[in-house]
């Protein structure tokens, strides 16, 4: 069973009577339509996904708190990559379904890993040293409340799953921190150059 998709465009320019419905939706899980006396709620948990620009708006600190992965846009890239994404673009817009026809392969495949990662993820373990390195980041980054440890003990439980593993393993961490906790950070700490993030527990 898959949640609805609820996607926002430019989620930090938002309305903040809008935004303080979304975020309502998004505690309480229940939807409240109201129209001339009439009020009918239902439940809606959706998997949210939204876009913004930093540069026109900074994301309201609630609504941040509540998203649990931040993905940058702004990664580096060669002139061949920035062309071939201009000319996929243009082709999209002429030629979508051509588009489509040629990466279907590419979404098969990606489809069966999300499916067989939500499988492997009822039986991958973290380690209590693990959880405890994620809090640890999280303080010295400044972050506030617990949501990030948690998403990002589920991110790295999910990193784990789509690479079919049982454990969690430093990279999963390390993904884990740059995906959450470091979005969320207040105090962007350097951690020592000898610290290392533990290794997964050892098999039962």
């Amino acid at each position: 069973h898959s949640a609805p998709l609820l996607y926002v465009d430019e989620i930090n320019l938002l309305d903040e009577g809008i935004a303080n419905l979304l975020l309502s939706i998004l505690s309480d899980g229940v939807n409240v339509v109201e129209r001339e006396g009439i009020s009918i709620s239902h439940p809606c948990r959706p998997l949210l996904i939204a876009t913004y620009n930093p540069e026109e708006g900074a994301l309201r600190e609630h609504l941040l708190d509540r998203i649990a992965i931040t993905l940058s846009a702004d990664v580096p890239s060669t002139f061949d990559d920035r062309v071939k994404a201009i000319d996929l673009a243009m082709k999209f817009q002429d030629a979508s379904q051509s588009v489509l026809d040629e990466t279907a392969e590419l979404t098969d495949s990606l489809r069966t890993s999300v499916i067989l990662a939500r499988e492997y993820l009822k039986d991958v373990k973290v380690a209590p040293e693990q959880v405890k390195y994620l809090v640890e980041e999280a303080r010295r980054g400044g972050v506030q409340g617990h949501r990030a440890e948690l998403f990002a003990v589920r991110v790295a439980k999910a990193c784990a799953a789509l690479e079919g593993r049982e454990t969690v393993s430093k990279d999963d961490l390390r993904e884990a921190v740059k995906l959450v906790i470091l979005p969320r950070a207040t105090i962007l700490d350097a951690p020592p150059p000898d610290e290392q993030p533990p290794p997964p527990p050892p098999p039962p």
